[in-house]
């Protein structure tokens, strides 16, 4: 290109990028409307086997907020003891707090004496109730929620997954729960 057609080449980018710009901040209040939207919708995600639900409930360790649990340490601890030791003496060093509410069961209570029995400190930071065990419905893992997340760990063998709500409104939802539940259980 000569250097004499360089001006008008760059006037006619420039009109371009123009009637783009104006394009734009017609559709920008649409946009933002739309990104509004998104906010509110759950973000929802599902992983399988072992170390990947490993994984996911290791997110609850750089939680903001006290963490909830809803367990059956019957038939999960089982399958992820480790990772429960693991996990609770992380939340420890990491200053997170935990209320757990638990199925009552020989395991759970011998499980949770393993733990914490012995261990005032870590008492400190991790409080279980127990709920009375009832047959009707059969359940393995545990449901942890924490900040604007909830997880689900699937630990029976046939399912083996675990799945994540990202959404504060869900969150805050089973927090009420929780809570509710928590304020109608004794102590230890």
């Amino acid at each position: 290109m000569p250097p004499s057609r360089l001006k008008q080449y760059l006037e006619g980018k420039k009109n371009l990028y123009e009637k783009r710009l104006q394009k734009l901040e017609k559709t920008i209040p649409k946009l933002q409307l739309l990104y509004k939207d998104t906010k509110l919708k759950p973000v929802i995600k599902i992983v399988e086997g072992v170390e990947a639900m490993k994984q996911m409930a290791h997110q609850e360790l750089d939680s903001k907020s006290t963490v909830y649990s809803f367990a059956n340490l019957k038939n999960y601890a089982e399958v992820f003891d480790e990772m429960g030791e693991q996990r609770s003496l992380a939340r420890y060093r990491n200053g997170v707090q935990e209320k757990c509410l638990s199925i009552d069961s020989n395991y759970a209570r011998a499980w949770y004496d393993k733990v914490y029995g012995n261990n005032k400190k870590r008492q400190k930071n991790t409080e279980y109730r127990w709920l009375k065990a009832d047959d009707k419905y059969f359940t393995t893992g545990e449901i942890i929620i924490f900040d604007d997340k909830v997880i689900g760990i699937l630990s029976k063998t046939s399912d083996n997954i675990s799945f994540e709500i990202k959404s504060e409104s869900f969150a805050n939802f089973l927090k009420i729960l929780f809570e509710t539940a928590w304020e109608c259980t004794c102590q230890k």
